[in-house]
C-alpha cells in the first residue's frame, strides 16, 4: 500500500480506532457468526445468512447489526457483502487478526469504498467468496490475493421451492429497485407484452421515475414488503422467470426460480451465463438489449419443454454450509 492509499483509507484500520483487543483465535474455528444487517433480516441476505447458520457444522449464528461496532466474540465471522465487513473493520479493528470470510456480491465501486479501498481491506480477509469468475479474475486485476479467492455459485432450498407443472401462467421478476437491475428494460417489457401477467416482488420500487405507469398496467402486479418464506406461493403463480440486470453477482432468484421449474430468461451477468444453457435450459440475452430483443425469448420460454429444477437440484446449502466450513479450516 502506497502512502497515498494510508492517508486517504489505510488510517481508518489502524488499531488506535478501537480500545478493544482481541486475541488471535485458534486454527481449530468452532463458533461462526454470520453477519448481516439488521435492514435486510427479512430479505435475502438475512435469509441467507440464517440457512448458512443452519448448515454449518459448527456453533453458528446469525448476529444482526446496523452501526457494526457491536460484533459479538466468536473464533470467526462470515459476513454477507464486502460492505459490512469494511465497516466492521473499521469500527472493530481486532477483527483483522480473525478469521474473517466475505461474500463478495457484486462490484460497486463508489467515491467512498473505491476499488483500491475495496481491495486493500479484502485482502485482510481469509478468504473472499465470489459467485463467478469473472468478479473475482476483476478483483485480482486490481491487486486482490489470488489465494484468497473462492468461487461459489450461490445455493437455494429444494425443500422450499417446489416444482410445478407450466399452466401458461405469469412472468415472475423478483428484485430491488436499483438503476443496476435495468428498470426502464422492464417496463417497456411488461407495456409491451399485453398478452403476458407480470408479478413483481420488491422493494423500493416507488424510486422508479416511471413508477407511475408502470404499476396501472393491466398486466403488472407488485408486492412489496413479502416475507422471504413466503416467496414459494408467489413462484406457485408463474411459469417463467425475468432478469433484466445490467449487473449481478447472482441473481439469487434464478436458482430459486429453477427449483419451482420456471423458465429462465435473464441478461449475460452474474452466475447467468454459468447455470443458463441458452435454449435448452432457459435463455439468455445482452445486457444491452433492448425490449424487442427480450419479448421472442420470453414467449419462446413459454414452448420450452424441459424441467429446469433438474439444472440446480445440486447447488443445495448443506453442500455450501460444509464448504465454508472446510475454508475456515484451510491456513493462509
Amino acid at each position: 500500500m502506497t502512502w497515498l492509499e494510508f492517508l486517504v483509507f489505510g488510517w481508518k484500520y489502524t488499531s488506535f480506532n478501537t480500545a478493544r483487543k482481541k486475541k488471535r483465535v485458534p486454527e481449530k474455528v468452532n463458533s461462526i457468526h454470520y453477519v448481516v444487517h439488521e435492514g435486510t433480516k427479512d430479505w435475502i441476505l438475512g435469509a441467507k445468512a440464517r440457512r448458512l447458520s443452519k448448515y454449518s457444522n459448527r456453533d453458528a449464528s446469525v448476529f444482526y447489526s446496523t452501526k457494526f461496532n457491536d460484533l459479538k466474540p466468536a473464533d470467526a465471522y462470515f459476513f454477507l457483502h464486502p460492505n459490512l465487513y469494511i465497516k466492521s473493520l473499521q469500527r472493530n479493528a481486532w477483527l483483522k487478526h480473525c478469521k474473517c470470510i466475505v461474500m463478495f456480491t457484486h462490484p460497486e465501486f463508489k467515491n467512498k469504498f473505491s476499488i483500491k479501498h475495496r481491495v486493500y481491506v479484502l485482502n485482510k480477509a481469509h478468504k473472499v467468496i465470489f459467485l463467478n469468475r469473472e468478479h473475482a479474475d476483476l478483483m485480482v486485476h486490481h491487486g486482490l490475493i489470488k489465494s484468497k479467492v473462492e468461487i461459489m455459485h450461490l445455493a437455494s432450498d429444494s425443500d422450499m421451492f417446489l416444482p410445478h407443472d407450466r399452466t401458461n401462467a405469469k412472468v415472475c421478476v423478483s428484485m430491488a429497485y436499483y438503476k443496476r437491475k435495468n428498470p426502464y428494460l422492464l417496463f417497456e417489457i411488461v407495456k409491451k407484452m399485453p398478452h403476458r401477467n407480470f408479478l413483481l416482488i420488491g422493494k423500493k420500487w416507488e424510486q422508479f421515475e416511471h413508477w407511475a405507469k408502470l404499476k396501472e398496467l393491466a398486466n403488472f402486479e407488485y408486492h412489496e414488503g413479502i416475507l422471504y418464506e413466503n416467496y414459494p406461493k408467489l413462484y406457485a403463480q408463474c411459469d417463467v422467470f425475468l432478469s433484466s440486470s445490467y449487473l449481478e453477482g447472482g441473481p439469487v432468484p434464478l436458482l430459486e426460480t429453477m427449483l419451482c421449474n420456471m423458465v429462465p430468461v435473464a441478461s449475460k451477468t452474474g452466475y447467468c451465463t454459468d447455470i443458463i444453457k441458452h435454449g435448452e435450459n432457459g435463455f439468455l440475452f445482452d445486457t444491452n438489449a433492448s425490449a424487442d430483443d427480450v419479448i421472442p425469448l420470453i414467449d419462446k420460454a413459454y414452448t420450452l419443454p424441459v424441467n429446469t429444477r433438474e439444472s440446480v437440484i445440486d447447488f443445495t446449502w448443506e453442500k455450501y454450509g460444509t464448504k465454508i466450513d472446510e475454508l475456515f479450516d484451510m491456513r493462509e
